[in-house]
């Protein structure tokens, strides 16, 4: 009885800690995607200076171009956590905006 405990708590816990560690993924591609829409909003010297830009965006979350695509399209496939993904892009932009006005 008390191996089986055992054997679900640990379970329980690495689901848990797979959940904290997606949610944490999803909340770092969500900020990603409201840094490089402002580089690309932002650009106005042109294509090198977009890339150099994009590139350094990539470089600051230490994640490639193919990576934060790969995140993205994972994210399109869950309804539920392409919703929060959203949520989280706001709520960054939200306190983006809150550091300019202050």
């Amino acid at each position: 009885m008390f191996r089986y405990t055992i054997s679900a708590a640990f379970i329980l816990i690495l689901l848990f800690s797979c959940s904290n560690e997606r949610r944490s993924n999803d909340k770092v591609l969500a900020k990603m995607y409201v840094d490089l829409m402002i580089a690309e909003e932002s650009a106005v010297s042109g294509a090198d200076s977009l890339r150099k830009s994009l590139d350094r965006i990539y470089d600051s979350y230490s994640m490639t171009k193919d990576e934060y695509a790969e995140g993205i399209s994972e994210l399109k496939e869950d309804y539920e956590r392409w919703s929060l993904f959203f949520e989280y892009a706001q709520a960054y932009l939200d306190s983006l905006k809150s550091r300019i006005s202050d």
